[in-house]
């Protein structure tokens, strides 16, 4: 939740970056960006953040 409301106020928040601030790894078993930290986030269609608060469009 918080990452979405950063990343609504900040579009150029990094998301695996914050993970790691918060103290979470965001790497896969081979090193790579997990997938799991982007699908925690809601975006739009233009995929932009989406509104937090707002419904989710999907």
């Amino acid at each position: 939740m918080t990452a979405q409301v950063l990343g609504y106020q900040d579009p150029s928040l990094e998301l695996h970056e914050f993970a790691e601030a918060c103290g979470v790894y965001a790497y896969d078993s081979r090193g790579e960006k997990s997938g799991w930290i982007t699908s925690g986030v809601r975006r739009d269609d233009k995929g932009h953040y989406a509104t937090p608060g707002t419904p989710d469009l999907y």
